[in-house]
């Protein structure tokens, strides 16, 4: 498919690739194009631009492309849980300006929503609690995106793995992976104190916040529930007062028929 050399915008045709053999396994290499069809408007310098891809990629110049949702348009901010693609993995995490908690899953994992929003809880209780601590909160779809070597891991899995990614260390320690996959709140935040360096009540102060984040917004769901059924009540009230107002006007209708039947 279009999206195994990393074309992003595949409704741009045509769109060239190199594969490097003919097995599902190959490294694909794609040359993606300009949106505004600008690629073609120069014939000459769109084939000089072609040769150059196909010699890079033949000299081994050029590193692999993979499968990448769209990257982000806006930029990461404390508190947030940050969606990293393979477009931007390299650069945001494993080469990133800060430490990365990062969160690689499935999207078709049966608790996604609920994993999806205790992250977001997380990220904002590190920046509430600890906001010294320049730690990003990342999340990585395995089912959407390549999945490098170093993210040990099948395409389509469905569980999840976190791993703390410290750029500033050597290659071979930079990534430590939390043994346990579909870890519980209590294991994620005991893995982020120690990886990042903080304190024990500073994780205790963490995990209360990520409680109390939970609690509130389970009570506005609550309470949004109840703002429902009462609207649907009101709703359902006008519909009984409506119908009365229709069989009353049918009764009083059927009486003055009688009279008029009677006069005649």
């Amino acid at each position: 498919e279009l999206k195994d050399y990393g074309l992003s915008a595949p409704e741009v045709y045509p769109a060239f690739g190199v594969a490097g053999n003919a097995s599902y396994a190959a490294h694909r290499y794609g040359l993606e194009m300009p949106e505004d069809g600008s690629f073609w408007k120069d014939g000459e310098a769109a084939q000089e631009q072609l040769s150059a891809f196909i010699e890079e990629v033949l000299a081994g110049k050029r590193e692999p492309s993979g499968a990448s949702e769209m990257p982000p348009a806006e930029e990461w901010k404390k508190g947030e849980a940050r969606t990293v693609v393979w477009k931007t993995l390299k650069k945001e995490v494993w080469e990133g300006p800060r430490p990365t908690l990062l969160e690689v899953f499935g999207k078709f994992r049966q608790d996604n929503d609920k994993r999806l929003d205790e992250g977001n809880r997380i990220a904002a209780a590190l920046a509430e609690v600890a906001p010294d601590t320049n730690v990003m909160l990342g999340r990585y779809d395995t089912g959407a995106n390549h999945i490098p070597s170093f993210l040990p891991r099948q395409k389509y899995a469905s569980h999840t793995d976190w791993f703390f990614v410290d750029p500033a260390k050597p290659e071979a320690d930079r990534m430590v992976k939390l043994k346990k996959s579909d870890a519980a709140l209590k294991q994620i935040i005991s893995f982020l104190q120690k990886q990042a360096g903080l304190s024990k009540d500073m994780a205790n102060k963490i995990k209360l916040e990520v409680g109390r984040l939970a609690a509130e917004a389970e009570a506005k769901k609550m309470e949004e529930e109840e703002a429902r059924k009462a609207k649907q009540a009101d709703e359902d009230d006008d519909d009984i007062d409506a119908e009365l107002e229709t069989v009353g006007s049918t009764d009083a209708a059927e009486e003055k028929k009688d009279e008029a039947k009677e006069e005649l």
